[in-house]
């Protein structure tokens, strides 16, 4: 009987090791974007998809008239310039998981949710699921900034005006780095 103790005290302290050793290895999951994926690059306006009554719209900077001056450069001092058809302004950035969080006035943050980066293309996911008929002036400033690109560009590529409705839509800000 002692003995049966004994090798159920010594498999429980093993197994209760191993438990213990494993649980200190959690993996950080992997990261979209990185540090050294997005310093010292110009990151320019390429396009911009649209989701929208369960159809992909695509727009390219080139052919469909997106700002293609509209640009970032990340740079290693946490330092970001920010340029839009000739207008510069200067702020700084910082990443917390697969967010870019860009700060260029005392009370102006972007936050830029990374949804992919490959190839030389970053994606930003900038309206996710929004509701077109809620106060676009209530809409935190990237969401304004995607409701603002899809409105535009259904109405005035497709005829479309996502005011009038209330179904989702999302918006992908492709850019690609120089």
């Amino acid at each position: 009987m002692m003995s049966f103790v004994r090798s159920s005290i010594a498999t429980f302290a093993i197994a209760s090791l191993t438990l213990i050793s494993c649980s200190g290895d959690k993996n950080e999951p992997d990261r979209i974007v990185t540090r050294e994926a997005i310093v010292n690059k110009t990151w320019t306006t390429s396009g911009v998809e649209v989701v929208y009554d369960s159809k992909r719209y695509n727009y390219s900077a080139a052919a469909d008239g997106i700002d293609s001056e509209f640009s970032f450069n990340f740079k290693e001092n946490d330092k970001v310039t920010i340029s839009n058809a000739g207008d510069v302004s200067e702020g700084s950035w910082s990443i917390e998981n697969d967010v870019l969080k860009v700060k260029y006035s005392d009370d102006y943050i972007l936050d830029l949710n990374v949804s992919a980066l490959e190839d030389g293309i970053m994606t930003i996911a900038l309206a996710n699921e929004l509701d077109p008929t809620k106060n676009d002036a209530m809409l935190i400033p990237h969401n304004y900034l995607g409701y603002q690109m899809a409105f535009t560009l259904l109405a005035q590529n497709e005829n479309i005006d996502i005011s009038k409705t209330n179904k989702p839509v999302s918006v992908l800000l492709k850019m690609k780095s120089n």
